[in-house]
């Protein structure tokens, strides 16, 4: 497997990077500079992830310190340029995130395998913690250098334009995650029944409770 030809090449991961970020700062409400912005701090998590894929020693720390320069990059940005750190900071590291893992392991202890259920929700919980503690150590040195933290108000994209920001988001996952071609399009309709499973299930049960009509419906279409 690992010496199977890629099916993409290596120049599309920095603009794959890119595309995700920007479309989860445009379904964020982030404005022309917030995105502009989330882009580039995305290609430059990209990068720190793909530098350090065959580097595991190193890779256990590197989600604490993505974390950390990300949201100092957006404080820093925001207190110079017109711009959501919030925005900046979720869709700079949406990437890192571990779903893939988090939706196996779901997979596997409702299937009854608990023991590799168990570890790879352990797996998922410490990198959101690691996350969770590189963002808010970010936050407090900025304070204490006195750096406003705080962030613009966001105005929700028209659902247009939101269906194509994480339509485009989901491509630019299914490039970095090395989808097979021939599985693009079933990848594409997945992602698009989610995102309107999710607006279906917000409109008939709230918003808390809204992404279960998306799971359910993009379950249904793989």
């Amino acid at each position: 497997v690992s010496k199977k030809p890629m099916p993409y090449p290596g120049w599309l991961n920095p603009i794959a990077q890119a595309v995700v970020s920007a479309g989860v700062a445009v379904a964020f409400g982030g404005d022309f500079s917030t995105t502009a912005f989330a882009a580039v701090v995305g290609v430059l998590v990209g990068a720190l992830d793909q530098r350090l894929l065959n580097r595991p020693e190193a890779r256990r720390s590197m989600f604490v310190f993505a974390a950390l320069g990300t949201s100092l990059l957006a404080i820093l940005g925001g207190a110079f340029m017109p711009i959501a750190p919030q925005v900046v900071v979720l869709a700079g590291l949406i990437v890192l995130f571990p779903g893939f893992t988090l939706t196996t392991a779901v997979a596997e202890l409702a299937t009854g395998n608990l023991t590799a259920g168990t570890a790879r929700l352990m797996a998922a919980a410490l990198v959101l913690l690691q996350l969770g503690i590189g963002a808010a150590l970010s936050t407090r040195l900025a304070e204490a250098v006195g750096l406003a933290t705080a962030g613009q108000a966001l105005a929700a994209p028209s659902r247009a334009l939101e269906a194509v920001a994480l339509t485009l988001s989901a491509l630019g996952l299914a490039l970095l995650l090395k989808v097979p071609r021939r599985l693009l399009g079933a990848t594409l309709a997945a992602a698009t029944a989610g995102t309107l499973g999710t607006w279906a299930g917000v409109y008939l049960f709230g918003p808390a409770l809204g992404a279960i009509g998306g799971a359910f419906a993009a379950t249904f279409v793989s």
